[in-house]
């Protein structure tokens, strides 16, 4: 039954693929989880903490552990938020904006091999499966 259920099957879909990820990331530093905390610095700009957060679906103690590893990367740095004294952003190194095109590439490298043993059209389907079930479920 175990094969049979939806929720194994994409937890350990999901779980290859993170491994995969996470070795083809290794030569740069980055995990998976890193990555997707740059991807979103990347497309949103500095962001605090909270709304690295609830952009990336973190909790809150992931996301300070994922800053921290990336801020001793050298690839974010904390900052005063302007205008709040208490308050502080996250933004992109140099350093962090040079690595993330490539793990981008590797990131897509990995993808494209992983899903390889699907046809495009079903891959295509799987997107639109997955996007259709998380939308749903926000």
């Amino acid at each position: 039954m175990l094969f049979g259920s939806a929720d194994f099957l994409l937890n350990k879909s999901a779980r290859r693929s993170r491994e995969r990820l996470d070795r083809a990331l290794e030569p740069l530093g980055l995990t998976g989880k890193l990555l997707y905390v740059l991807e979103i610095l990347g497309a949103e700009g500095a962001r605090t903490q909270h709304e690295i957060g609830s952009l990336g679906c973190i909790d809150r103690s992931s996301a300070v552990v994922f800053i921290d590893a990336l801020e001793a990367l050298g690839m974010v740095e904390r900052r005063q938020k302007p205008g709040d004294r208490r308050a502080h952003v996250v933004a992109l190194t140099e350093k962090g904006r040079l690595a993330l095109p490539k793990a981008r590439a590797l990131e897509a490298k990995v993808r494209r091999e992983y899903l390889a043993c699907l046809e495009p059209g079903d891959q295509r389907t799987l997107v639109a499966l997955l996007t259709r079930l998380v939308q749903a479920h926000n």
